[in-house]
């Protein structure tokens, strides 16, 4: 083992000597390599905690100077967008923000963010069902609450709704799962425009 590349490859990444050692012997003793496989390891262990895209999991890991936990953390805290745009709309896009809550009004919470937001044009899809299913006429500018029934008639509405863009398709069935995953724990839905 070349102590020079060790030394220089524990200056430039800090890691414990083993698994410097192993890194050297795995890349032929390239530290470029070497320091390139550690990060890109890194980034994989993000991915497989968070469940992100690889851009998203190299922007946090950059961001926070390669911290992978904090990376992980603020992954986790970001609110989740549903649409069907490639793009995902700017902070401060109108549009609609759905949570879990118990009858104690505590918002259900986990390692991950599960709340979501729905721009009002893909919020659109689904408008009329929502309508249809509030038992107090539904506020675009206020918090609307449905509980275990009223959200388990929106789901068969929503799987009733049929589209010819799979784009379309697959937001409708990922609001759906959003319903069906949060109604395991919660009592409410609540559902927030901010018009």
């Amino acid at each position: 083992m070349d102590k020079r590349k060790l030394k220089i490859l524990r200056t430039e990444i800090s890691i414990p000597i083993k698994e410097a050692v192993e890194l050297l012997r795995k890349n032929n003793g390239n530290v470029l390599a070497c320091k390139n496989d550690f990060h890109n390891n890194n980034v994989e262990k993000i991915i497989g905690s968070t469940g992100c895209k690889k851009e998203v999991a190299n922007d946090f890991y950059t961001k926070y100077n390669c911290d992978i936990t904090k990376a992980i953390s603020k992954i986790n805290d970001r609110q989740i967008v549903f649409t069907t745009s490639d793009f995902e709309p700017p902070q401060n896009a109108i549009g609609f923000t759905l949570w879990a809550e118990n009858s104690n009004g505590e918002i259900y919470k986990t390692v991950k963010r599960n709340d979501i937001f729905i721009p009002t044009s893909d919020f659109n899809y689904i408008i009329e069902e929502v309508k249809a299913v509030s038992s107090e006429s539904f506020s675009i500018c206020g918090y609307n609450y449905f509980d275990q029934n009223e959200s388990k008639i929106l789901i068969k509405k929503i799987e009733a709704i049929k589209s010819n863009n799979l784009k379309v398709e697959a937001f409708l069935k990922k609001v759906k799962e959003w319903f069906i995953d949060k109604l395991q724990h919660a009592d409410f839905i609540v559902i927030s425009g901010n018009l």
